[in-house]
């Protein structure tokens, strides 16, 4: 890129729900961008030939935006039932390196449980078959 950009962080509303959204990637990855990221919910990574597209495109990092551990308050969120599964799932469809962000809960939760937020999140995903990385 000519003004020396290294990286990108595609990020508000719900960047995998635009369509050109592995054009985007590919165009910052060919001109230049060394680390280009994604701040996601993760549902639509669960389509493995639509993850597979944006990690070829060059996407490097993913940033899951988790708002909630419980179904009831992501469903609505979201409006879609199965939330969790499908965030689940798209975490473990993904092969870039994924960090996850707490949303807006973290200090709330932490109040709630004696067990940290990543804990609380290991719980989740082992409790669905997933091993976090």
């Amino acid at each position: 890129m000519d003004a020396g950009a290294r990286e990108l962080v595609m990020t508000g509303g719900e960047p995998t729900l635009v369509k050109e959204l592995p054009r985007h990637i590919a165009q910052a990855s060919e001109g230049g961008i060394r680390r280009i990221v994604l701040q996601t919910n993760a549902m639509r990574l669960a389509n493995e030939d639509f993850t597979q597209r944006l990690v070829d495109s060059g996407l490097t990092s993913t940033v899951i935006s988790l708002h909630s551990h419980r179904d009831d308050v992501l469903e609505s969120i979201t409006t879609l039932p199965n939330t969790m599964d499908r965030i689940l799932r798209g975490i473990r469809k993904n092969t870039a390196r994924i960090m996850i962000s707490d949303g807006a809960w973290q200090d709330r939760l932490a109040r709630l449980l004696p067990t940290s937020y990543v804990g609380v999140v290991g719980m989740v995903m082992r409790a669905r078959g997933i091993e976090p990385r």
